[in-house]
């Protein structure tokens, strides 16, 4: 389960990390394509997933509170949470490195133009995903990503 991985992670990285500043952040899940259900965990993640349903455009926020893989603390519980989803349903996957990505004016691009995109746009994942980085581009005017400080990891997932 995503709860027990996660456990295991944090005790093998105290045996490898036991004196260091260093953390991880994961969001974990496992998707079961038989029972349509995502079951989750969270170890410090800061952006919470969000599951589209194209039925009803709506979405979820999958937040979940969880302590980073990190010496920190010295016996955390990950919890664990279960959803189910639907055919054509999209989940969103990303770090906060996109919503933070600044203008000009030092204004954050931010969770909502993300979300304007992800529940307007129906093209196929790979072309939503060209759309929010063509957004961003043109949010932040800036047309060479080698200039960006944190990482910007995104995956869209269409069940």
């Amino acid at each position: 389960s995503p709860s027990t991985v996660l456990k295991h992670l944090f005790e093998e990285f105290n045996k490898t990390f036991n004196n260091t500043e260093k953390y991880i952040t994961i969001f974990y899940a496992i998707v079961n394509t038989k029972d349509n259900t995502i079951t989750y965990s969270n170890a410090g993640h800061n952006v919470a997933p969000i599951l589209f349903n194209t039925a009803t455009e709506k979405f979820d926020l999958l937040r979940m509170p969880g302590i980073p893989i990190s010496n920190w603390v010295e016996n955390p519980e990950y919890k664990e949470k279960h959803i189910t989803y639907e055919k054509n349903d999209r989940l969103f996957l990303y770090s906060d490195g996109i919503i933070e990505m600044k203008n000009n004016q030092n204004k954050q691009y931010g969770e909502e133009k993300l979300l304007d995109i992800l529940l307007k746009d129906t093209s196929p994942p790979t072309s939503t995903l060209n759309k929010i980085m063509e957004d961003v581009s043109q949010f932040t005017k800036l047309s060479d990503f080698k200039k960006i400080c944190d990482d910007i990891t995104m995956m869209l997932i269409e069940f």
